[in-house]
């Protein structure tokens, strides 16, 4: 069990493709004395800003500590939105109460990958590489850096604003494109996008261009997907508020203003894939009588399936899974991962009338030679996380205490 590992409480990440887990020995927010200052501004020479400490190593599958939790991340709340935004502030207080579910990930930069992960120089607070001996590889010289993935990593620069015409269109959208990829000797492959999502192993990314013009009132988003020397492959697609990377199918987001975010797929083609009636548009359908092209949340494909939400027959929302057609496949469930390895966590769906839906347990389901799903681990998880490299996390809470651990692909414990 994670927590026996040195007598150290610990939160355990789930294993990445290198064969290593992140651990999480300490979370604290803490104040430290804001950059600010340094401007002179008066009134704010003593200001502080919130911020955000991570102390973290990480586990063999042998539950054996390789990397000791001496590392530490310290993220200030004005840069928060870099890291994960008020999704990592929530799963620090959560951390910090001891009411913290394994499915919130606390910041998945931290992973190792391609033999580095993350550290941030204690002095200069900026970001760089070590090894899994603890060696600096590539040194902290960026203002935020991701996890290695398929060789390359995305980071944000400084750029040397000296150079830049001040309060023009072009300043403000250089400014704004100061992210980049570096290989993992650290030479920079790629520069000048807002936003670049990671790579998927067939080398490709969707990546973010803005721009801005006041006589065009605003900004503009062109993505486009690239390769790893930042050769574009497809796009530019526009008025898409952002493209999450899936070998499958991208998942897009759609903001539609008051009725909120949404949510549909990009076909190969770069193509929406919900565009049922082929209007080059996506709709949404609230009386059933059309089918809906936008989603309220959804998960990856893999393995040709995705899930979506939805309700059931009873009025009650509900996940299921979908083809690459969007057709209906599986049962309703209170809740779902994507498939890994051949099987996806779905926590068992009970209905309002009976007990609260949050009452289910967790079980693993595959898909049987007919394309049939069927459930191969048996609902027996409070809490669980995908299979990677044939292990997936599990926690059953009890009253007294909590048992958490790794089942192998027979649901038992190892």
């Amino acid at each position: 069990m994670l927590k026996s590992i040195h007598n150290i409480s610990m939160w355990g990440g789930e294993f990445s493709k290198d064969g290593y887990a992140c651990v999480i020995s300490r979370i604290s927010i803490e104040e430290e004395k804001s950059p600010f200052s340094k401007l002179g501004i008066p009134g704010v020479s003593e200001n502080t800003d919130s911020c955000i400490c991570i102390k973290y190593g990480y586990i063999n599958p042998q539950n054996e500590l390789v990397v000791d939790t001496v590392n530490q991340l310290r993220i200030p709340f004005y840069s928060i939105y870099d890291w994960g935004g008020s999704d990592l502030i929530e799963f620090a207080h959560k951390y910090i109460v001891n009411n913290l579910d394994f499915r919130e990930n606390a910041i998945d930069a931290l992973s190792l990958n391609d033999g580095l992960f993350v550290f941030q120089d204690k002095d200069s607070k900026l970001f760089g590489y070590k090894d899994i001996k603890g060696d600096i590889k590539i040194e902290a010289k960026y203002k935020l850096c991701r996890m290695f993935n398929n060789g390359v990593a995305v980071v944000k620069y400084t750029k040397d604003l000296g150079k830049i015409d001040k309060i023009s269109d072009s300043s403000i959208t250089e400014s704004l494109n100061s992210k980049g990829v570096i290989d993992v000797n650290g030479n920079m492959v790629v520069t000048d996008y807002a936003i670049i999502n990671d790579y998927n192993t067939e080398g490709l990314t969707w990546a973010l261009s803005a721009s801005f013009s006041l006589e065009d009132n605003g900004f503009k988003r062109d993505w486009v997907q690239i390769d790893k020397k930042g050769d574009i492959k497809k796009g530019p697609i526009s008025n898409i508020a952002h493209i999450y990377n899936n070998k499958e199918y991208p998942i897009i987001v759609i903001n539609t203003g008051f009725m909120g975010v949404y949510y549909s797929f990009l076909d190969e083609n770069g193509d929406y894939l919900t565009d049922f009636n082929g209007d080059k548009g996506l709709s949404l359908s609230f009386d059933g009588s059309e089918r809906t092209e936008l989603f309220k949340d959804v998960t990856r494909f893999s393995n040709g399936l995705a899930g979506t939400i939805g309700y059931n027959s009873e009025g009650e929302s509900a996940w299921i899974f979908r083809d690459r057609n969007l057709d209906p496949i599986s049962e309703p469930y209170d809740s779902l991962l994507p498939f890994s390895e051949g099987l996806a966590a779905v926590k068992q769906l009970t209905h309002l009338d009976k007990f609260s839906s949050h009452m289910g347990k967790w079980g693993f389901i595959s898909m049987d030679a007919d394309s049939t799903l069927s459930l191969s681990i048996p609902y027996s998880f409070s809490e669980c996380g995908s299979f990677t490299g044939g292990l997936a996390y599990f926690m059953n809470t009890g009253a007294t205490f909590d048992i958490e651990g790794y089942i192998n692909k027979q649901g038992k414990i190892i």
